[in-house]
């Protein structure tokens, strides 16, 4: 798959998810915990999505 500017999308999707898997921990010590995160969690676990997910702005992924 190209990109609009005909570089590979996937390259460039490989390199971002190397980029965010190196910071995930760095990026996980500054996230604030909130009220009703393990229900949240739960609700995820008991729905478990499946197929295509887009994720904006989620942080580390929880």
């Amino acid at each position: 798959m190209e990109s609009a500017d005909g570089g590979n999308l996937q390259e460039l999707l490989d390199e971002q998810v190397v980029y965010y898997r190196a910071i995930a921990a760095e990026y996980e010590r500054h996230a604030l915990p909130f009220p009703g995160a393990a229900e949240l969690s739960a609700a995820l676990d008991a729905f478990r999505p499946a197929g295509s997910v887009l994720e904006l702005a989620c942080g580390p992924g929880k």
